[in-house]
């Protein structure tokens, strides 16, 4: 029983100010990676918890999430503007543009990590911060979008059921490659750096070990289902403006036609998306160390490492 309650309590990190002296030594930062947590707070947690911690990080974070996730989405927003104003009545540069949708999501998972790393983990960075890890990385994670979407495909030839699986287990990699990959858990013991190649199959590999299971597996259904919930209506808001009818609806009511009408579509429809698919990785990003922690222990291997250094 007291097993049970340890698994289903949520992650609260418990913040404390940095010194002085640290403080004025970056006066730069952002505000948040002027707080430190004396100890992180990581626990196994249900569905719903996960859930519920997502939506806490989010809205403590919520401007540069929302911002990192925007500005990742925003490039396929220019492109269907583009093909709405200059394409072929076929329509098929939209499939294309559609095809983008997968190495983004990729991105957008890879670059919340790292911020959503911070706070669980009681080390918030600045946005900026945060970035440059994925950044430096994006090459793997391309390769991890190609091979992902390659083995889905494959998945799906062989049958209904294999395209959700391997969706399953291949859906925590970007956050593994990134997590993984940096000073955030370099101390765990399954962190080990390597060449492009082994770290992008090392990144898809542990993702299928951390997701396996039942418990893995109504997890990442449950937060797939919200998930998705989410996006829909939101995208489904940004596509309404492409109708011709609504268009000129928008445009008459705003005062507002050409270039600078496309300019505020493009923008408010990559922020709706932007938002959905934000909330998406944060859950990705939670789901991880939900995992780490379930089946192996991460919070008592931080807790060593943590009393170590405090001996030390």
């Amino acid at each position: 029983m007291a097993a049970q309650e340890h698994q289903r309590q949520p992650m609260r990190p418990v913040r404390a100010l940095e010194s002085a002296a640290t403080r004025d030594a970056q006066p730069g930062r952002h505000r948040a990676a002027r707080l430190a947590t004396s100890e992180p707070s990581v626990r196994a947690m249900s569905p719903g918890a996960i859930l519920d911690f997502s939506v806490e990080i989010l809205m403590r974070r919520f401007g540069a999430l929302v911002g990192v996730a925007t500005a990742c989405w925003i490039p396929v927003e220019v492109l269907g503007e583009l093909v709405l104003r200059y394409g072929s009545e076929t329509g098929l540069e939209m499939l294309w543009v559609g095809l983008l949708a997968f190495p983004l999501q990729a991105l957008t998972v890879s670059l919340v990590s790292s911020l959503v790393g911070g706070e669980v983990l009681g080390r918030p960075m600045g946005a900026l911060d945060s970035l440059r890890l994925p950044l430096f990385r994006v090459v793997g994670v391309g390769v991890i979008s190609v091979v992902t979407v390659l083995a889905t495909l494959m998945g799906f030839c062989l049958g209904c059921i294999g395209m959700p699986v391997v969706m399953w287990l291949l859906a925590m990699a970007p956050a593994v490659y990134i997590l993984e990959g940096g000073a955030l858990l370099a101390a765990t013991r399954e962190t080990t750096a390597g060449g492009l190649g082994s770290d992008v199959v090392r990144a898809l590999r542990r993702s299928a070990v951390l997701s396996k299971g039942w418990g893995g597996l109504a997890r990442w259904l449950c937060y797939t289902v919200v998930g998705g919930l989410m996006i829909g209506p939101l995208s489904a808001f940004a596509s309404a403006a492409e109708e011709p009818s609504v268009r000129a609806w928008l445009q008459d009511l705003l005062s507002i036609r050409g270039v600078a009408f496309s300019a505020l579509s493009v923008l408010l429809s990559g922020l709706f998306v932007g938002a959905g698919y934000a909330y998406m990785a944060v859950n990705m990003a939670v789901f991880y160390f939900d995992r780490r922690v379930e089946r192996e222990a991460l919070d008592l291997e931080l807790a060593i490492d943590r009393l170590g250094a405090a001996r030390g």
